[in-house]
């Protein structure tokens, strides 16, 4: 909530109400999913089918999420072509050329491999792959492998820098769909590597629909011919302070809050109590935050013995 406050603080100061606005209205759909999506999961608990209930959970609260960021980039999408309040993106490369070779590597070779490197103790586990092969742990050998990966990556990052390549696009929106393309689909095989060696029906509900959620976004990229935002240059960068102030959004996003808070947190309290009581909802662990019964600090029971 801090972080948040001091966002908002310094987006005003900065004169950047647009992300402002982004911010508060993608937040309170954000607030609003956060407990809708538990409820789901629970409800679908109730029902004694057995999935991946929690991926459920995740999975529907990231679509609201996106559903708030949509309404976002519609907003000022739109706003953008008739008031113009984008200001043009400076698209030249900056001055210290190597940072764009940096990211992409941190974001393909970094961030994958942080995820994935956990991926060799479940094939162990899974009985697919040894501990250890000529006395070098499974471990061992991914990390080889990444490395072996990194180096490739970089010497053809490196070559593009000095000498374009066929493969890379020279302009921007190419470059950055086909780095969007490439981390996807890395991402989608890393995560259905780690599940495979040990699939249940349960993982369709995970694995399957991310699946479908990466031949989704990878048509909605491709094929779908999105509106170019170029502003008048005799208006660029204009607030257009009669449409939307900040106070009227507050004040929107106030009473829808109150609404949502009523359907969110009270009605989903209402329907998980109606259904299990007192009970302790399908095999979730019994977790009391704070008081004398507090499980996170009182003693486990000796075995046998029923948890007080």
């Amino acid at each position: 909530l801090g972080m948040t406050a001091g966002m908002i603080v310094y987006f005003e100061r900065a004169g950047w109400r647009q992300l402002t606005r982004a911010a508060l209205v993608s937040g309170f759909v954000g607030g609003f999913g956060f407990a809708f999506a538990n409820l789901i999961k629970l409800l679908g608990i109730a029902t004694g089918w057995q999935t991946n209930w929690h991926s459920v959970m995740e999975q529907l609260y990231g679509a609201i999420n996106g559903i708030g960021i949509a309404l976002v980039i519609g907003y000022l999408t739109k706003r953008a072509k008739g008031t113009t309040r984008a200001k043009p993106v400076d698209e030249e490369p900056p001055i210290r050329q190597w940072t764009e070779t940096f990211a992409v590597c941190f974001v393909l070779l970094g961030v994958t491999y942080l995820n994935f490197r956990r991926n060799p103790i479940e094939w162990v586990k899974a009985g697919t792959v040894p501990a250890s092969i000529v006395g070098v742990s499974a471990e061992s050998w991914f990390a080889l492998a990444y490395l072996a990966l990194a180096v490739t990556v970089v010497a053809i990052l490196l070559r593009h820098r000095r000498e374009p390549l066929a493969l890379i696009p020279s302009s921007w929106m190419g470059q950055g769909q086909l780095l969007y393309v490439i981390l996807l689909w890395w991402v989608v095989i890393g995560n259905f590597e780690r599940s495979v060696v040990a699939f249940a029906p349960q993982r369709l509900i995970t694995e399957g629909v991310i699946f479908l959620n990466a031949l989704i976004c990878t048509a909605l990229l491709l094929l779908v011919r999105g509106g170019e935002m170029s502003p008048r240059p005799d208006t660029v960068g204009v607030e257009d302070s009669k449409s939307w102030p900040l106070p009227k959004t507050v004040a929107a996003g106030v009473a829808a809050g109150v609404a949502l808070i009523v359907v969110s947190v009270v009605g989903s309290w209402g329907a998980v109590r109606a259904i299990y009581g007192d009970q302790v909802a399908g095999k979730i662990k019994r977790q009391i935050r704070f008081g004398p019964d507090a499980t996170a600090t009182t003693e486990k029971p000796a075995a046998g013995q029923p948890h007080p």
